[in-house]
Order: C-alpha cells, then structure tokens, then sequence
C-alpha cells in the first residue's frame, strides 16, 4: 500500500469515531446528526480529493493549456462566431464585477418553483447537442444588455426566464463554460463529461450527477 492509500485508509477510519461522537455528543437532534455527519463526510471527501494526483494534473492542464486556449478566439473561431452563445472571455470579463451569468454571491434560499433543473446535473443542450454540467443558475436572465441582444435574438422570452451557467464537455466544444436559457435543456443519465475546471466546482461524480464542493453546497442549499 503506498503513501497516499494508507493515508486516504486513515482519514477513514478516523471518521468512524468521529461520526461516534456526533451521534452521541452533538445532538439529540436526528435532523442536526444527520448534517453534522455529512458536513464531515463532504469534508473528509474534500480532503481526499485534493491529495489525489489526478486533481494536481487536472489543474496543470487547465492553468498551462485548456484556460489560455478558452481565451484565444483566433484559436477557435467556431465559438466567436455571432450566434454561439457565451463565448469564454465574454464570461469571464463581467461575471465577478456584476455576478452575471449565474456568478452572484446570493444564496439561492429559497429556491424560485420555475427553476426545474439542479445545480450538479448533466444535461444536453437541445438545439446545439453539446454536454455539459450545471454549475449555478439565475432565475431569469443576468447578462449584460449587448450579450442578451446578440444571444438571444428574436427570443425575449429567454430574458424572463431561469438561465443556466453550465461547464460544457471539452470533447464537444473547446470553450469551457456557457450560459443557456431552461427550454434548451434536457437531463441526461449516467453520463460524465470532461472538463479541466471541474474540481473547482464538484468533489466527485456519483453515477447519476455531480456533488458540489461545500462553498457551491451553501450558495445553493436546496439544489
């Protein structure tokens, strides 16, 4: 058993004390246990993540390659093309000054009835057929003006309603993330895609969607 297994085989069987003393010490509560112990668990998830050597190439990739390549629009013509929606360098020049496309810091509590769709899904684009997950939404349109004008044209009715960031699969498009209205989104199962910046958002994928990581867990506490 190398270093790190034995190290990851540790964090575990430290956990079982700990969940020990949870239910027994914490509360008598059994709503409050139940959310101590998987406030542990996604912590202890966490940590295991991160001591993985796929999670420090993953962010190589991302820093040297994938993330100069989703700023280059010379290398990718097909996502500056009018008409394509979100191009990367849009996204990222006015997300965290405004909290556009889904990047608003507001905890998402409660959660609007026409929002259908969860952060951690993976889902299709019904028009465009690329895959990709779900990692923040708004529950109508948070874009700038000129954005919306050239992104949804002839559809005003893309403005009022819930719109979705999403990380898109690299093997479908190069670009890493999106912004699309809900009636273009379709659930798909048992499927995950490939993209650098994942990590950033989800611990692990569970069979069925993604787990977010806490920080994103707390932004959307019914998701």
């Amino acid at each position: 058993m190398d270093r790190l297994a034995l190290l990851q085989f540790a964090l575990l069987l430290l956990a079982v004390p700990l969940q020990y003393f949870i239910l027994t010490k914490w509360s008598s509560k059994d709503i409050e246990q139940t959310q101590a112990v998987n406030k542990l668990t996604n912590q202890i998830n966490q940590i295991i993540h991160y001591l993985s050597p796929n999670t420090w190439l993953n962010w190589m990739l991302s820093f040297v390659i994938e993330i100069p390549l989703g700023f280059n629009p010379l290398l990718h013509k097909r996502t500056w093309r009018r008409g394509i929606e979100s191009p990367a360098t849009e996204v990222y020049f006015v997300r965290e000054k405004y909290g556009y496309f889904a990047t608003s810091p507001n905890i998402r509590s409660p959660r609007s009835e026409y929002v259908k769709f969860h952060v951690g899904q993976v889902i299709r684009h019904k028009l465009y057929g690329y895959r990709a997950v779900i990692i923040g939404w708004d529950e109508i349109a948070s874009a700038p003006d000129e954005w919306l004008d050239e992104h949804h044209q002839g559809h005003p009715e893309y403005r009022t309603q819930p719109n979705y960031s999403v990380l898109l699969d690299t093997r479908d498009r190069r670009t890493h993330k999106t912004y699309i209205p809900q009636e273009h989104i379709e659930v798909i199962k048992n499927t995950k895609i490939v993209n650098a910046q994942l990590s950033d958002y989800f611990t692990f994928f569970d069979g069925s969607q993604y787990i977010m990581q806490q920080w994103l867990q707390e932004q959307y506490p019914h998701d």
